[in-house]
């Protein structure tokens, strides 16, 4: 096991890859366009679930950070993969508009919100303050790369 500033590049990396995993959020706008074609939803309707995933993940993301620092960040992060599945699950299950609110906006959304509040936070602690924000912006690199392999996958 990596001791000291070794174990900390090893939380940077694990928060940025765990980031991969959330970002799929940028990916709603090929969801949508899918439920337009295939379902007839209107933009609106098509639309709605990307509005309750962001509202989940803003007020979520108030709380999770302090459930981070009372519960760490494992399990936090590893409740919020699991409301992530959830959600995702949900939406293949019920792909009615409901269904696809509930799944991807309030249960994917809300694991989105926990998921990011816990990596930035578990990384910062294993290096000086001078480093912090170059630490934050690795770790939350990986949502913003993420449409770069969900893009592709969700096409298929």
């Amino acid at each position: 096991m990596a001791t000291g500033t070794n174990r900390g590049w090893v939380v940077v990396t694990a928060g940025l890859a765990i980031n991969l995993m959330f970002g799929s959020l940028y990916t709603w706008s090929i969801f949508s366009e899918n439920f337009i074609n295939t379902q007839g939803w209107t933009a609106s309707q098509a639309s709605t679930p990307y509005a309750a995933a962001i509202a989940a993940f803003a007020l979520v993301m108030l709380v999770g950070g302090k459930l981070q620092d009372r519960l760490g960040p494992r399990v936090v992060i590893t409740i919020a993969g699991l409301c992530t599945a959830a959600g995702m699950f949900l939406c293949s299950a019920m792909p009615t508009e409901t269904g696809v609110i509930l799944g991807f906006g309030v249960l994917n959304g809300a694991g989105i919100g926990l998921g990011y509040s816990a990596t930035a936070p578990a990384a910062v602690k294993w290096f000086k303050p001078e480093q912090k924000g170059l630490i934050v912006g690795l770790v939350v690199t990986g949502f913003g790369l993420a449409p770069l392999y969900a893009a592709p996958l969700a096409n298929t």
